[in-house]
């Protein structure tokens, strides 16, 4: 059994408004094309794979005006007895920052896995950060972008 867990946290001064345009848009992080407008999906999918196993995927967004930005994705892998055999989940939140006007972006990646053939920390900790860098590239980019630029159509 090995369970991984990464977080990263990062305040900037751009405004919660429109780095929860830059993500919706941002390719790569999302498994879905999600537009600006959403304001809450919950997306649950069931996928079977070789044999009896198992698994499912949610994922959850919730981008309620005064609320902070919530973005989470989980896989669960099940075994032919239900018994959870491998699990993943990402989190991205984004929370206002109404003093200083910019916001905080905070991403927790858990990976956890039992019995036999488990993947090494050191791979899951390699994916795990790939998804914060996309997430963090994300960041970077829009910085570079100017603040009256429209970043997606």
């Amino acid at each position: 059994m090995v369970e991984v867990t990464l977080k990263a946290k990062i305040t900037h001064p751009i405004p919660k408004a429109r780095l929860v345009e830059a993500f919706l848009g941002a390719g790569g992080f999302f498994p879905y094309n999600l537009l600006p407008a959403v304001t809450n999906a919950d997306i649950q999918e069931a996928i079977f794979i070789e044999g009896r196993q198992r698994r499912t995927v949610r994922h959850t967004v919730k981008a309620q005006d005064q609320q902070p930005f919530l973005y989470n994705h989980s896989t669960v892998d099940r075994d032919e007895l239900g018994g959870i055999s491998k699990e993943i989940s990402h989190e991205v939140k984004i929370t206002a920052l109404p003093l200083e006007g910019g916001s905080v972006c905070k991403y927790a990646g858990r990976y956890f896995t039992v019995g036999p053939g488990d993947i090494p920390e050191e791979e899951m900790m390699r994916s795990m950060r790939g998804k914060a860098s996309v997430m963090f590239d994300a960041i970077e980019a829009y910085l570079e972008v100017p603040s009256d630029a429209v970043l997606f159509e």
